[in-house]
C-alpha cells in the first residue's frame, strides 16, 4: 500500500554556456559548491515540486473486523508530528523503459540534495523549490528517476564495486539500516522517516524534455514516495477510559461479569532489521519466488485475498520448519524479540505504558473512526516483516502484548458442605489489584474459578479429583495476551490461518492501527504466546498519507 503523494515535478535542464567573463555569483537552492552559478552563464538545473492529494479516501467496509490486502487497503490516513517532514534528498537517473530494466543499466547521473528551499503554491498540497544547479548531466528523452528521501547521502553508498560507476541494479539493491531517527524518548522526538519513490509505470518517474531545460522552463519528472516504515498505533473508546485518566482502559469479558484493565502494551518481533529502499513485491507465490521493484500488492477481485508477496531481506527465510537462530531473531527484531516480551517486567524500550494524565497528548489524537474507537495511541514504529504463508510461527509474526489487571466480579473460598459444590462466593468483595488463585478447570471450562487463597483451591480441587484443571497464582490480578498483527485477514471460516500470503506481516507505508474489542477469557498469568487470540480485536490498515506543513524543511 502506498501514500498517494507526488513528487510531482522534478525538473532537469540542460547545460548552455553562454559567456566566458564572470563578475559574480548567486545561491540558487543547494548548500554546496555546486549550488554557484555564474550570473553571466547558464547551467543544468533540477527543479522540484511536491504535491500530495487533496482528500483522504476508505473503502466500502471500513467496519469490517479485519484488514483488506492490496494497495487501497483500509483508506488512507495523514502523518503527524515530524512524521512529514522531509530533509534530505538523492536523485538517480537512468535511460531505460522502466525501473525492472536489466540490472546492469548504469546510473547516469546521481546527486544528494542536503537541503532545498520550498515556496507553498497551493495551500497544505503542493510546493517548489527553487532551481537547483546540476553538473554533468545530459538529459535525453526516455530518463527516468529514482528518489530516496531521508537517508542522508546515498550516492556513493550504493556504489557496491566501489568503483565510482553505479547501475540501476545497486540503487535497486539499495538497504535503509534506519527509517527513522530518534532524539529523546516520546513519540515525538522521532523524525527523519525514510521515504523512496513508490511506482513505476509510463508516466511516473519519466522526465519530460518538452521545455528548453532553462533556469526559467525546467524539464520535469512526476514521482510518486511512500515511507519505508510502517506505524502501529492502538486504538480505543474514549469512554472506556473515564475522564479521570486512571491509567488503563477497562474492557468486558465475553459472557461473564468480569472487567479486564489494560494497563501496558509491548511491540513483539517489531523488525529494526535493514529493508530494501525499494519496495519489491514477488513475481510468483508458489515457490516465493522473482521480484517485482516497485511493484503493486494485488489482490483476487472477487475475494480480496493477496496473490502476492511484499518481500523485504530475510522473507524467504521464514518458511515452515526453515532454521532460524535466536541470533537471527535478534538481529532481526532487537530488544522486541517474542523470547524479551516473557519478562513479566515492562521496561523499555519497546514498552509503552498507556497514558495516565491528559498532558500525553504526544501519542493522543483522535481518529476519524466517528464516535466510538475514535482515540488512538502511537506505540512505535517497524521495518517490514513479512514471510512465507507457511510460517504463521509466533517467533516472526508481528504482535501486541498487552498486560493488564483482570478483576472477577466474584472470587470464591472453600466451603465444607456438599450442598454448596465445595464453594461459595466470597463474603468479603474483590479488590482489584490483589492476589487471586484461579481454578482452571481444563475438562469443563465453564466451570472455571477465581479464589481468594490457594487453600481454598486446594481444599476445592481435592473435592473434584476427576477435574484436570491448572493451578494459576495471578499476583495483583495481571495477565497478559497477545494480539498477532494481520496484513489481511477474513472472516470466512474457508480460509484457514496460513492459507493465503499475506495474512501476517508489516509493509512499509502503512499504519496498522489495533482495537480491543473484548477480552474472550482470562489470560494467563505469565506471558504465553499462543494462538488463537484470547482477546476480540478488530485491525484497520491505512495508507500512511504525507501531508506537507508550511514549516517543512527539504
Amino acid at each position: 500500500m502506498r501514500i498517494k503523494n507526488y513528487i510531482s515535478t522534478i525538473s532537469c535542464l540542460a547545460l548552455l554556456w553562454l559567456g566566458m567573463n564572470v563578475s559574480s555569483c548567486s545561491m540558487v537552492g543547494d548548500d554546496n559548491e555546486d549550488a554557484i552559478v555564474e550570473e553571466e552563464t547558464s547551467d543544468i538545473f533540477i527543479q522540484l515540486n511536491l504535491t500530495t492529494n487533496g482528500k483522504v479516501g476508505t473503502r466500502a467496509g471500513l467496519g469490517d473486523d479485519h484488514p483488506y490486502g492490496g494497495e487501497n487497503g483500509d483508506g488512507t490516513e495523514e502523518g503527524h508530528f515530524h512524521e512529514n517532514e522531509i530533509n534530505n534528498i538523492n536523485i538517480f537517473i537512468y535511460h531505460a523503459a522502466d525501473v525492472n530494466a536489466a540490472a546492469s543499466t548504469e546510473i547516469k547521473y546521481k546527486k544528494y540534495f542536503s537541503y532545498i528551499n520550498l515556496t507553498e503554491i497551493v495551500s497544505g498540497r503542493e510546493y517548489k523549490s527553487k532551481p537547483m544547479l546540476v553538473r554533468g548531466y545530459k538529459p535525453e528523452s526516455g530518463d527516468r528517476i529514482i528518489v530516496l528521501v531521508n537517508m542522508g547521502d546515498m550516492t556513493t553508498k550504493v556504489d557496491a564495486n566501489n568503483n565510482g560507476t553505479v547501475t540501476l541494479g545497486e540503487v535497486r539493491d539499495a538497504l535503509v539500516t534506519s527509517a527513522w531517527g530518534v532524539s529523546g524518548t516520546s513519540i515525538n522526538d522521532f523524525y527523519n522517516f525514510a521515504m523512496s519513490s513508490a511506482i513505476d509505470d509510463t508516466d511516473e518517474g519519466k522526465v519530460i524534455v518538452s521545455t528548453d531545460g532553462s533556469y526559467e522552463y525546467p524539464f520535469s519528472a512526476a514521482v510518486t514516495i511512500e515511507r519505508v516504515a510502517a506505524r502501529i498505533d492502538f486504538g480505543f473508546d474514549k469512554s472506556l477510559e473515564a475522564s479521570s485518566y486512571r491509567g488503563y482502559i477497562e474492557y468486558p469479558v465475553e459472557g461473564t461479569d468480569d472487567k479486564f484493565r489494560l494497563s501496558h502494551i509491548r511491540m513483539v518481533n517489531a523488525s529494526q532489521a535493514p529493508t530494501y529502499a525499494l519496495k519489491r513485491t514477488a513475481t510468483t507465490v508458489n515457490p516465493l519466488d522473482g521480484v517485482n521493484y516497485l511493484g503493486d500488492e494485488t489482490v483476487v477481485t472477487s475475494t480480496h485475498i493477496p496473490n502476492n508477496y511484499v518481500v523485504e531481506p530475510n522473507t524467504t527465510r521464514k518458511k515452515k520448519d526453515a532454521s532460524i537462530t535466536e541470533a537471527d531473531l535478534s538481529s532481526w527484531y532487537g530488544a522486541s524479540t517474542l523470547q524479551a516480551s516473557l519478562s513479566t517486567s515492562f521496561i523499555a524500550p519497546n514498552t509503552y505504558k498507556v497514558h495516565s494524565t491528559a498532558s500525553d497528548a504526544e501519542v493522543f489524537e483522535v481518529c476519524d473512526y466517528g464516535s466510538i474507537k475514535n482515540y488512538c495511541y502511537t506505540l512505535g514504529y517497524a521495518m517490514e516483516n513479512t514471510m512465507d504463508k507457511s510460517c504463521a510461527d509466533a517467533r516472526v509474526m508481528t504482535a501486541l502484548q498487552i498486560k493488564g489487571t483482570y478483576v472477577p466480579a466474584k472470587v470464591y473460598v472453600y466451603v465444607d458442605d456438599e450442598t454448596k459444590s465445595y464453594k461459595e462466593e466470597s463474603s468479603t468483595p474483590y479488590t482489584a489489584g490483589t492476589d487471586f488463585w484461579y481454578f482452571d478447570n481444563q475438562t469443563t471450562p465453564a466451570n472455571s474459578y477465581p479464589f481468594v487463597s490457594k487453600a481454598d483451591l486446594d481444599k476445592y480441587a481435592a473435592k473434584h479429583p476427576s477435574e484436570d484443571y491448572v493451578e494459576r497464582h495471578y499476583v495483583k490480578g495481571e495477565c497478559y495476551y497477545y494480539v498477532w498483527i494481520r496484513h489481511s485477514m477474513y472472516s470466512d471460516p474457508t480460509y484457514k490461518s496460513g492459507s493465503f500470503p499475506m495474512e501476517f506481516g508489516i509493509v512499509r507505508n502503512n499504519i496498522y492501527r489495533i482495537y480491543v474489542d473484548k477480552v474472550l477469557k482470562i489470560g494467563p498469568e505469565v506471558p504465553t504466546p499462543e494462538l488463537p487470540d484470547l482477546i476480540s480485536s478488530h485491525i484497520h490498515v491505512r495508507d500512511w498519507r504525507l501531508r506537507i506543513h508550511e514549516d517543512i524543511l527539504l
